[in-house]
């Protein structure tokens, strides 16, 4: 899959879950998905971004100012959606993040190919 066809799907899903009124927040904040970011247009979509290295949070995104905070955050304000921006670690921030799934909340992971979780 390319990567415009991913932007494109990934914007598509995003856009039809905002205008459903639901909540979605990223999840990674370093240079790499920065880039994602800003490639897929995401910098108006996303309520904040949680990271797990504390050096990380309380500060905010480049460019964007998009607030980056702890991953318990997740569990405090409950979003609707997470977007893995740091796609490449989908799979243990999933494993670590059961208990938001059985809270009812869904991962997005829009490389290398968009899917919900």
């Amino acid at each position: 899959m390319g990567i415009d066809l991913a932007k494109g799907q990934t914007l598509e899903l995003i856009q039809s879950l905002l205008e459903q009124g639901k909540t979605i927040v990223g999840y990674g904040a370093s240079a790499t998905t920065t880039t994602l970011i800003y490639h897929f247009e995401l910098g108006d979509k996303l309520s904040f971004i949680v990271d797990d290295y504390t050096a990380k949070q309380h500060l905010y995104s480049p460019g964007y100012h998009i607030p980056v905070l702890a991953p318990q955050t997740l569990y405090e304000r409950k979003p609707d959606f997470v977007m893995i921006l740091a796609w490449r670690y989908a799979g243990p921030i999933i494993e670590k993040h059961k208990a938001f799934i059985e809270q009812g909340g869904k991962f997005i992971v829009p490389l290398p190919e968009l899917k919900i979780i």
